[in-house]
């Protein structure tokens, strides 16, 4: 994408999020803000306090979405949108799609979640955000975990190299299980069983989920993934739809 397009994009970003009513059923409660705006775009309330919409322009963020939801699927049946029982430490997604006109944008209905940067809780996990640390958690600090992914794209195609590099890796993990056991758990599933390390998973991506889902899913409070953006994966089986009808030029 040109840099005029996203410009262009964001400039239209409530128009858009409207539009998902039309797919979803969901309305915005405000169209003209959004719960937060990040480097790739923003988050909206919607009238169901469960779910809120997200308009990316992070090319990895919709297959990545996507790729879980397949997963999902896979091992716990159903589409895999919805709650699951399945890498319960990540959000649940309602639904995904992409805008045709724009290459690698998409809009994402996913769980709504507290981030802990909101939480008085926040002060447990000081040792994440401190720079000077970042060798010590090699994993929830912002820029230790992109570099974690990178070298396993140079190392997964050499056997032993891919060995030695899951075991540091499940190592690391297990300083994170200490305080966040089902990030810890999804991040060392997806790894394992799907080759797939998140490549921007730190605290600022980190929120408590907030409702009630059933018994037979994870509870209220528990601590998961909400932007799992930033990490290249390979087709999804299923072609993410296309958003329509969504004209831009009637914007």
């Amino acid at each position: 994408m040109r840099a005029s397009e996203a410009k262009q994009l964001r400039n239209r970003e409530p128009n858009l999020a409207c539009k998902v009513k039309q797919k979803t059923g969901l309305t915005l409660i405000d169209p003209c803000g959004s719960l937060g705006c990040g480097r790739f775009g923003g988050t909206y309330a919607t009238d169901d306090p469960r779910w809120i919409i997200k308009l990316t322009t992070d090319k990895d963020e919709g297959p990545m979405a996507q790729k879980i939801v397949e997963y999902r699927a896979k091992r716990g049946g159903g589409t895999g949108f919805g709650p699951s029982k399945v890498l319960p430490g990540i959000v649940f997604f309602k639904d995904i799609f992409r805008i045709k006109r724009y290459t690698g944008t998409y809009v994402i209905i996913r769980e709504n979640v507290v981030p802990l940067s909101t939480r008085d809780i926040e002060d447990r996990f000081e040792h994440y955000l401190d720079p000077k640390l970042r060798n010590k958690e090699p994993i929830t600090s912002v820029d230790v975990a992109y570099r974690w992914a990178r070298k396993f794209e140079e190392y997964k195609h050499r056997q032993k190299d891919a060995i030695e590099l899951f075991d540091a890796y499940a190592e690391s993990l297990k300083l994170v299980h200490e305080e966040l056991p089902f990030v810890a758990d999804a991040m060392a599933e997806l790894a394992l069983n799907q080759n797939i390390i998140l490549s921007d998973v730190h605290i600022q991506n980190i929120g408590f989920s907030s409702f009630e889902w059933g018994k037979s899913y994870r509870p209220p409070g528990t601590a998961v993934i909400f932007d799992i953006g930033m990490t290249e994966v390979e087709k999804t089986k299923r072609e993410i739809p296309v958003l329509n009808p969504l004209h831009i030029t009637q914007l």
